[in-house]
């Protein structure tokens, strides 16, 4: 005789999000040497492939002797076995690396099993998506857990090679463990799927810079200035125009201070860097002009006042000079 199968999962709306589990049966002889409640567990994708090496646990506590069975599936994802009696309630547990974990209870009272007939147990495990991954690597970073967020990257890549955004946080948790390599190899993988990946580019420059790639991550500056126009940015050419002027690279010191200013008129520290430049050059009527602009976007500065003081005086600047110390003791007296 034949059983229909009876299907003891959530509602079929809820199939796509979770694993499903049916039960199935097929008539067999009584013979004495038969196993009395047999069962065979089927493991397959949505698209109804057999899942090889999947981890099958069945356990219940309300059969008379407490039951226990695990086993993995073989390439036809199954794998069988005997229950104690086709009574009480079982848990049935199923894993696959990749996969959503199956977990459900079945309580075999209501399926009217009779001795001999084989139980077949069909379980479907949805694949864990590249999203999903990406998500719980976006929580494990929140918690700051790198090592776990990293992990999931790693998976969300494996699950879709394209993910541009999965490369790009990987290259920034990379970065702030000082892994420039991996960091810039990810960064140009996330520029290579989009182009337009602001973190991605900064990641690059970073990257570079770490690595000590000088005239790499000159041009990777360039090209993030032309990208991102942000405050942020003009810190970023800012610093680069105060190292290059520490080494003596004049021409590429002005060009970073002004292009930061380009994006941020109101850093004053970079009009006050460039007056720096021109004092060493001893063009002091540009060193006053820069000052006096330092002045003009932070009028309480007083160390630009107190620099112009003392380029005016060495222009032989009286006046200028005289003048420009009543306005600081104006400041400093609260004026």
């Amino acid at each position: 005789m034949k059983r229909s199968p009876a299907a003891v999962t959530a509602a079929s709306a809820a199939i796509a999000a979770t694993a499903v589990l049916l039960l199935g049966t097929s008539a067999v002889a009584f013979a004495a040497d038969k196993p009395k409640a047999p069962f065979e567990v089927v493991v397959t994708t949505l698209e109804g492939a057999p899942v090889e090496g999947a981890d099958v646990a069945i356990t219940s506590s309300s059969t008379v002797t407490p039951f226990s069975f695990t086993a993995k599936t073989d390439a036809a994802g199954k794998c069988s076995g005997q229950l104690v009696e086709f009574k009480g309630l079982y848990s049935f547990k199923v894993v696959k690396s990749g996969y959503k974990e199956f977990a459900q209870d079945v309580d075999f009272a209501t399926t009217k099993f009779k001795k001999g007939e084989v139980a077949t147990i069909k379980v479907t495990l949805p694949a864990i998506t590249a999203v999903e991954y990406y998500n719980e690597g976006a929580k494990a970073l929140q918690a700051k857990d790198l090592a776990r967020a990293a992990a999931q990257l790693e998976l969300a890549i494996a699950a879709d090679p394209k993910m541009s955004k999965a490369y790009s946080v990987l290259a920034l948790i990379e970065l702030e463990q000082s892994q420039w390599a991996k960091a810039l190899a990810h960064a140009d993988q996330a520029l290579a799927l989009d182009p337009n990946d602001l973190h991605a580019v900064r990641s690059r420059y970073e990257a570079l810079t770490g690595l000590g790639d000088k005239p790499g991550a000159d041009a990777a500056l360039t090209a993030l200035a032309a990208k991102d126009r942000s405050p942020e940015v003009a810190k970023l050419l800012y610093n680069a125009g105060a190292l290059a002027g520490n080494a003596k690279e004049v021409d590429l010191a002005r060009a970073r201070f002004n292009e930061a200013l380009a994006i941020d008129p109101t850093l004053h520290q970079a009009h006050s860097a460039l007056a720096e430049l021109a004092i060493k050059e001893k063009k002091y009527p540009e060193a006053a002009a820069e000052l006096d602009k330092a002045i003009a976007v932070a009028p309480r500065n007083f160390k630009a006042y107190e620099r112009k003081i003392e380029v005016l005086k060495v222009m032989g600047d009286k006046a200028g000079a005289e003048a420009a110390e009543k306005a600081l003791a104006a400041l400093k007296a609260g004026g």
